[in-house]
This record gives structure tokens, sequence and C-alpha cells, in this order.
């Protein structure tokens, strides 16, 4: 006997959240469930490849990552010029050097922040370096008696201990051999030349090499300023949110779920996780063959993702329809869902949050649970800031293209316009929401302990679609969040590394 489910779909109704249209009241006829095109065969074959898929994926970006390439046991250990470490240290002596001036008492402040500097230590060299920044915020007398600690710590045949002595040479007040200069630059850069311009003759400008912390001050404060005016919107959106909610119980939201047994935008999902994994296959036997300089292989083969969102197009469903069922359209006018989209974002902030600090702690508990097994916890990393700190400028530019283009359009027409819109023929709203919401955030490769906050963002972005019908909303809200943390992060590397 056929199946139901492989007769021609019926092509879907005008959707309820187009222009015009208002939300219904709960007693009102229910519009029509057209299914979605495709079979339940079809679902199942897609099933099985998407989450087979998805666990390899999933495995790689956030529990099997390479470690970075350990270096020759010949290499000489040094401070990177792009590290966070160093973002982080120039910054405190910047601000110092400004405020110093205008408060003797300026040193202070930034001092009890040395702990924390002197954990985003990644080897011996920022050690050391950690005992510049001592000197200029605590004087020398507590650079000395950090450098006699990490004196006791190293080991006896450690090429960094004629450094260290240096340094103990330069804050007793002399002044190390001309010939030890060029190692002490070369093992410590910024700060060694900082250590340095205390030494007669070294040619080394302190004012110039420590100016700059009246732009990284104003930086701050203008970031600062900026995230207390999004806080207070973000206050003000989250409670008429919530009083919008219940004045509007008993309303159904503009999107319509399909009935069960259509396949194609399931098919969606399952092609853009095969073909993610095709592309971290591919960069992987690519890059190694590529210059270190040069943009990385999978920013490319990124964009060649962009087709897959189309893919119902091949299997025979018409533009018009795509646009539709794949919530493409502008609903109440485009300018009312991309408010709507803004207004969503700002009024889900304050959970966002709450998801950020449920990620610190489980890293603090895992850092601790590592600390009892007598495990060092690594550095803290951040990737985004460590490719915009080492990145040239055309890595820098496609990056943000990536995060402001290329997400936007392809991640939301494909988790909240395809998967969500499957799952939902099956699922009510919080089973499709939260299931969208997860793999959206183990495709990232965050890890695990950062998923809660991606998770949040996918269950909010999935709320607009259900809400508005449409993925203007979603789109418009993905791009703000992405631009304006991208947007931040590279001014604050060009400002506090240059």
């Amino acid at each position: 006997m056929p199946d139901p489910a492989d007769a021609p779909h019926t092509p879907f109704p005008p959707d309820p959240g187009f222009r015009g249209a208002r939300a219904a009241p709960a007693d009102a006829p229910r519009p029509p469930r057209p299914r979605d095109p495709g079979s339940r065969r079809g679902a199942i074959v897609a099933w099985i490849v998407a989450v087979i898929a998805f666990a390899i994926v999933a495995g790689i970006q956030n529990f099997a990552k390479a470690p970075p390439p350990e270096s020759p046991d010949d290499a000489p250990v040094r401070v990177e010029d792009t590290s966070q470490f160093t973002m982080i240290g120039k910054v405190f002596l910047r601000v110092d050097h400004w405020a110093k001036p205008i408060d003797p008492g300026a040193s202070g402040q930034f001092a009890s922040s040395l702990p924390m500097l002197a954990d985003t230590a990644a080897n011996d060299a920022d050690r050391l370096a950690v005992a510049v920044v001592t000197a200029e915020l605590l004087g020398d007398d507590a650079a000395l008696d950090r450098l006699d600690a990490l004196a006791d710590e190293l080991p006896d045949d450690t090429p960094l201990r004629p450094v260290l002595d240096d340094l103990r040479t330069i804050y007793a007040g002399g002044a190390p051999p001309p010939d030890r200069w060029p190692e002490v630059e070369d093992t410590l850069g910024f700060f060694g030349r900082v250590a340095l311009s205390r030494v007669e003759g070294s040619g080394f400008d302190r004012d110039h090499l420590l100016a700059g912390g009246a732009g990284a001050m104003g930086f701050i404060l203008g970031v600062v300023l900026f995230f207390l005016l999004v806080g207070l919107a973000s206050f003000v959106c989250f409670v008429l949110a919530i009083v919008r909610l219940a004045s509007r119980r008993g309303r159904r939201p503009a999107f319509v779920p399909p009935t069960p047994g259509g396949s194609v935008f399931l098919e969606t999902f399952a092609l853009l996780v095969c073909a993610f994994l095709l592309m971290i296959v591919t960069s992987s036997i690519i890059q190694p063959h590529m210059p270190k300089s040069g943009v990385p292989i999978s920013f490319i083969l990124q964009w060649t993702l962009l087709a897959v969102p189309f893919w119902p197009l091949l299997r025979g469903v018409r533009f018009a329809e795509w646009r539709r069922l794949v919530g493409l359209h502008a609903g109440k006018g485009l300018l009312r869902e991309a408010g709507a989209g803004v207004f969503c974002y700002l009024a889900s902030l304050p959970i966002y949050l709450g998801a950020m600090v449920l990620s610190f702690l489980l890293i603090t508990l895992w850092w601790s649970i590592q600390g009892a097994f007598g495990r060092e916890p690594p550095p803290p990393q951040n990737e985004i800031l460590e490719i915009v700190s080492s990145g040239n400028l055309a890595t820098v530019i496609l990056l943000f293209m990536l995060a402001t283009v290329w997400a936007p359009f392809v991640e939301e027409t494909v988790f909240r316009g395809s998967l969500f819109r499957h799952l939902r023929s099956r699922l009510g709203f919080a089973g499709a929401g939260i299931a969208s919401a997860c793999f959206f955030a183990f495709m990232h490769g965050y890890g695990p302990l950062l998923a809660p906050p991606l998770i949040t963002l996918g269950l909010v972005f999935a709320f607009m679609r259900e809400w508005r019908g449409t993925i203007v909303p979603s789109i418009v809200a993905h791009w703000l969040h992405n631009a304006t943390l991208l947007t931040i992060s590279i001014c604050a590397v060009r400002i506090f590394t240059a």
C-alpha cells in the first residue's frame, strides 16, 4: 500500500504573519496545516544522516580539537606579541602610566588585578613579564620578590634564567651588559623593552612605549557606558515583554506548524551538517600547506555553504513557496519585523547573562576538579581575539563578513527556518525550540561548558520564529549580536595591542 505521506504536498497557505494579519484568538478556527514536501521515508534517512554527521562534527568542534603544535625542545620560550596576556598587560601598564600624573595613587587600581594577569600567563616567559608589570605598578621591591619566587620554581637548566638575572639587575638599580639587551627584548618583547627603558643608553623611550593610556581608558569607559545603556534598555524591554506576553495570553503565535510527514527541510539541515563536516576535513588537509600568515582556508570554504538553504528548490519547491515555508518574508512589514527582532533580543539579554553566569560557574567547577587531581588548568583563551590580533586585514574582514552576513542568513534559514519548522510538525514549541537550539549550540566550537549562552540564543531565535512566523526578526537579532560583539573585540585588539 502506498504511503499517504508520499502523496504530492499541498502548497502552503498565506501565512497569518503577512502584512495586515492579526493574531488570532484561541477559539478562532485554525488555518489548515499542509504537509511539507518530501516523505516519511526521506525524513528517516535524513535523520540518520544528520545525527551521524552531527555527532562527528560536534565531537570535532567541542571535544576533539587538536592541541596547538608543540614547539621543539630547543625552541626559545618567549612572550607572544599578539597573545591575550600581552594585550591585558599593555592595558595595565599604559593606563597606569597615563593615570599616575593625574592621581599618584592610581597604581593601586590595577595591583589587585595582577593575579588575573598571572593566570593568563601561558609559559615561563609570560611569568617573567608579570614581574615587569609588578615593578611598574607596585615598585621594584615587589618585582624582586616575584623574581625570587619564580627563581625557585624554574628548572636550573632553563634558558630563561639569564633573563631573570638581567631583570634582577635592572630592578636592583643596576644595568645588565649591552650584549644581554637583545636577548631580554627577544624573550619578553614589549615587556622587555619596558624593562630596558630604565637602563641608560638602551634607546627605549618609556613615554613612547607606554603612550596610549588615554585612548585605552576612553575606550574602556565608552564600552562600559554602552553596556550600561544597553542594560537599561534591556531591563525596560524585559519588563515590557513580560507585560505583553501576559496581556496576549490566549492568542496564537503567527507560525503555523506543518502536518507531519515532510522531509525536505530536515534534508536541508542534514545537508548543512554533512557539508560542514566535509569543509572541516578539507580544511585540515589543505591548511598545513598554506602560508601561516594567510587567510584560513576554512574561512573561504565556508562561503560555499551559502547554497545549502536553497536545497528545497532542487527538490521541486517553487521559489515563492520556499520563501513562505522557510520564513523569508516581510511578515507584517520589514521594519516592523526588524524592530521585533531588536526588541526581543534586548528583552532576552537578562536570560543570556544568566546563561553566561552558569557557564562561568561550570568552568570554575571544572577547573577546581582538575586542580583537585593535580592538573593545572590551561590559561583562558579566546579564539576570536587570537584571530583578530594575529590575522592580517583580509582575515579580519572575512571573519567579520562571516559573522554578520553568512551566519545570520545560513544559520537562521537552516536552524530556525528549516530544522525548527520540521521539528514543530511533531513537537510543541518547547521541544522544537530546545532541540534546534542544542543542535545550533554544539555546531559551534566553543566547547560544552560555553554551550548554555548559545543554547539560550538559539531558543530566543526560535521564539522569534514562533511568535512572528518569519525569520526576519531572528536574522536581525543574530546580526546585531554578532556585529556588536565582534566590533568591540576588533576595536579592543587594535587599541590595546598597538
